[in-house]
């Protein structure tokens, strides 16, 4: 099994944190405007994370 990566995009609304395994979307975090506080969110729910994409 690999580890989940974290995608964070920027929207309207804020940034989004999306975890993702393969294929499949494990969550999404957010709308947050700062972006260590988002990163430090996910990183909490899913700490196994393996790789941020960052916009």
């Amino acid at each position: 099994m690999s580890s989940p990566t974290l995608e964070i995009v920027t929207e309207d609304a804020g940034l989004y944190a999306i975890a993702r395994e393969a294929s499949e979307t494990l969550g999404v975090i957010g709308p947050m405007d700062d972006r260590d506080a988002i990163t430090q969110a996910a990183e909490e729910r899913w700490p196994t994370i393996d790789h941020v994409d960052l916009p």
